[in-house]
């Protein structure tokens, strides 16, 4: 049997395996839902970048060399040609593979470069707002003060929702 099966109260949680997961089925079914969130991430985009303020207020600290949010076409890293013109125009580098369409950076000063230091990505559906991924990048040495940078993002999107 290639399926694990867990009972968690009321709920059942089946993992079918990494096998299902490459189907081509799978991956047109992924690709046009992050299409279509891409599609209504631009619908919605003038009320999104409204997110940015409270981001920027919300990591207000020395340790903080900046907050980006971006609406991404593409899942996964970025191409060679978007690395080509990072290196070209000398912006931050970006290592983080992407989940969901919308996107926002914190960024930290290292060695006198911008590097990406915690991110998150999330979605908007129906009014409703999805945080597909909050991920912290290797080797990151926040301050005592934003070890909490989870909660500081949720905390960040109840603001910005209400």
């Amino acid at each position: 049997m290639s399926s694990l099966e867990w009972t968690l109260g009321a709920r059942s949680v089946i993992f079918t395996g990494a096998s299902t997961d490459r189907l081509l089925s799978q991956k047109l079914l992924r690709r046009w839902r992050f299409i279509s969130r891409y599609l209504l991430a631009k619908v919605h985009s003038r009320q999104i970048q409204r997110f940015l303020p409270v981001l920027t207020e919300a990591f207000n600290h020395p340790w903080v060399a900046g907050v980006e949010l971006k609406i991404r076409f593409q899942p996964g890293g970025e191409t060679t040609l978007g690395r080509l013109w990072r290196i070209y125009k000398t912006l931050p580098t970006q290592s983080m593979h992407w989940d969901a369409p919308i996107t926002i950076t914190v960024f930290r000063e290292r060695r006198g470069k911008k590097r990406q230091a915690l991110c998150m990505s999330f979605y908007i559906t129906n009014g409703a707002l999805y945080i597909a991924q909050i991920q912290g990048v290797w080797r990151t040495d926040v301050p005592k003060e934003l070890r909490a940078w989870p909660k500081i993002f949720i905390e960040a999107c109840r603001t910005f929702a209400r």
